[in-house]
């Protein structure tokens, strides 16, 4: 954690899109919004999440320290580790792709063919079925194909 500000409160400063400066932030009843650094709630937040707590200065001397213990969390050298679980999920999928294959195989060819028809016509219906060539030549004849060839 990084505390930012000082234990008696600064005001939040308000600025235009220029950068200048505009005011400080107020609350509903007008008055000026003091932000109080709470190092000891942040002292606390660290010890308990097993990071560091660091002052913000105008100098900076703080970044190098974190920049080191974030280096070192990098590299793993604070006893964490990282596991990955994988959790195969494609077997109900599956299965009720194979209840399904099994179940449209005990559907007589005439019925498919009749339930093709009612929802699409007589030209789909002959398409999608078990039809011979000569079949599937005359319907598309039908349709208005030149030289009576299927495409």
């Amino acid at each position: 954690t990084v505390g930012v500000g000082t234990p008696n409160g600064e005001p939040i400063p308000l600025y235009d899109a220029r950068g200048k400066l505009t005011g400080y932030k107020k609350d509903r009843s007008g008055n000026v919004v003091l932000s109080r650094l709470e190092e000891g709630t942040l002292r606390r937040i660290a010890a308990v999440t097993g990071g560091r707590y660091y002052a913000a200065t105008l100098p900076g001397g703080e970044v190098k320290e974190m920049k080191a213990f974030l280096d070192k969390l990098e590299r793993g050298e604070l006893g964490g580790s990282l596991s990955r679980r994988v959790e195969e999920r494609f077997q109900v999928p599956a299965a009720l792709a194979v209840v399904f294959l099994l179940l449209a195989g005990l559907v007589p060819e005439g019925k498919r063919r009749r339930l093709a028809e009612e929802e699409t016509g007589p030209a789909a219906g002959a398409l999608s079925s078990r039809a011979t060539k000569k079949e599937t030549s005359r319907t598309v004849t039908k349709a208005g194909w030149p030289g009576g060839k299927a495409r």
